[in-house]
């Protein structure tokens, strides 16, 4: 197995993946077979989702909110919409997921 690097003298070369690097890929490959990256993707949107959904009221024009709330709501709202960006494994996704004394420790935070 092959992969493209670019050398110190900014050549681009053909090498060899290592041993270690043939087993995460197929690893990797695996687990996107398997289908599982998706499902637990789906299983973080699910909560996001949820989250989203219970703050909806906050974007209502009549919500009893002073501007500066309204701004960390919809700040807080953007962050979660933002949350899977850059999720391309299934260990991030599972760092992001994380629960601490009954809390996503990962999730932004609720505005109070």
């Amino acid at each position: 197995m092959k992969k493209i690097i670019i050398d110190e003298t900014g050549i681009q070369k053909e090498v060899d993946f290592t041993p270690e690097e043939i087993k995460e890929h197929e690893e990797r490959k695996k687990i996107w077979e398997d289908g599982l990256f998706d499902k637990t993707l789906n299983k973080l949107r699910l909560v996001r989702n949820d989250l989203l959904l219970k703050s909806d009221w906050t974007d209502l024009p009549n919500a009893p909110l002073t501007d500066e709330k309204k701004i960390e709501w919809q700040s807080y709202r953007t962050e979660l919409r933002d949350l899977t960006n850059e999720l391309d494994t299934v260990e991030k996704i599972e760092i992001k997921m994380k629960v601490e004394d009954g809390k996503l420790i990962n999730f932004p935070i609720k505005p109070s």
